[in-house]
């Protein structure tokens, strides 16, 4: 077997950990500089082919400019400065569903709300919602919504009151003069109506990038508004003491039929 020599960008992570095992365990060398390196000793670090595998996930809402260093900033100075055999991207942000659709030419995603005891109870349905190629549908990571906004989130067979608080899913949008690439941060928000979330968003997204600002912009892509989950109605109860969702899992997970 022909064995190379690779650079795992990020190796402390999930999914560079993952893969530098992978390729160890294949016979191939692998070195795995420190993140913390400046950008001038992390490029001359570089060995044969790179994999970059740094990101940043669960406190990306309350550090964008992180954000934008991980994914992107540090990305530039590697392209303009090492010398390697090959790079490539493995870096992402956040059930996210993945995969290609028709013609693009790199992963879209998409976010669904399933109700499911486990994960793979969930596979069926989303494999019938993803709009892309169906051989290339996976899984990129997953939570349990449980708590959101001051209230403890239940599924039950009979509609909440009329005046009931509502919960709203927003998908905020935006960009960095440095980066192509438009920036994402989703959270969930209760609110009377979908103007009140979509003004809680834009004060708690993304903070930071200003809307004023000529250079970065920021806007809503997505709100929407939770009222059921697979056929079951969304209920919301007063409770100060939860906790905001977190992945419980995250990588690559196929589930194409």
């Amino acid at each position: 077997m022909n064995t190379h020599v690779f650079t795992v960008l990020g190796a402390q992570g999930f999914v560079g950990q993952a893969l530098s095992q992978w390729l160890r365990a294949r016979g191939h060398e692998v070195h795995t500089p420190a993140r913390q390196l400046p950008p001038a000793e992390l490029s001359a670090s570089l060995r044969g082919h790179v994999v970059y595998c740094i990101g940043l996930t669960a406190d990306f809402r309350s550090r964008p400019w992180d954000t934008v260093d991980a994914h992107v900033g540090v990305l530039r100075h590697l392209l303009a400065e090492g010398q390697f055999a090959s790079l490539t991207y493995l870096s992402s942000t956040r059930v996210y569903l993945g995969g290609n659709a028709g013609q693009s030419n790199i992963e879209v995603h998409d976010i669904q709300f399933v109700a499911a005891q486990t994960p793979e109870e969930a596979w069926p349905v989303l494999r019938e919602a993803w709009f892309g190629d169906p051989d290339k549908v996976h899984i990129d990571g997953y939570a349990r919504l449980l708590w959101a906004d001051g209230y403890s989130v239940h599924l039950r067979e009979t509609p909440p009151e009329k005046e009931a608080p509502r919960l709203y899913f927003v998908n905020m949008g935006g960009y960095h003069p440095d980066s192509l690439a438009e920036l994402h941060a989703f959270d969930f928000f209760v609110a009377k109506d979908a103007k009140e979330a979509k003004a809680r968003g834009l004060a708690s997204l993304l903070k930071g990038i200003r809307h004023q600002h000529k250079d970065n912009l920021k806007e809503v892509d997505d709100c929407l508004l939770l009222e059921t989950v697979s056929g079951l109605y969304v209920h919301l109860v007063p409770d100060s003491e939860g906790s905001p969702f977190r992945p419980q899992w995250q990588g690559y997970q196929p589930i194409g039929c």
